[in-house]
């Protein structure tokens, strides 16, 4: 159950967020309201469970893209939190690791 959740308070901080992970973080600040916030609040811990808990509902690939594309250049604690998932991933998970290089190549 818990992993239907995490999937999508993933999904729906992406959707509220849409336009915040193609701004630059210099314009950042100016960009994030009160409500947009919460959902970097949101996401960062929804990042810092994947580690131990894989989201239902959302492809590796797509989880993948999110956090190479859109995580890395946000926030700075989103973007440390999840640059440190994708190289855990990297080591502990062998299967992923085509994968990932492939997202980081796009």
């Amino acid at each position: 159950m818990f992993r239907t959740v995490l999937g999508k308070a993933i999904l729906s901080a992406d959707s509220h967020l849409g336009q915040l992970f193609q701004t630059t973080r210099t314009s950042m600040d100016s960009f994030v309201k009160s409500e947009k916030s919460l959902y970097l609040d949101v996401l960062k811990i929804s990042i810092s469970c994947i580690s131990r808990i894989a989201p239902s509902g959302i492809s590796s690939q797509d989880l993948l893209q999110f956090l190479i594309h859109k995580s890395f250049h946000a926030d700075p604690r989103i973007g440390d939190e999840a640059k440190s998932l994708v190289i855990s991933l990297v080591r502990s998970r062998p299967v992923l690791r085509s994968t990932i290089i492939d997202s980081l190549a796009k």
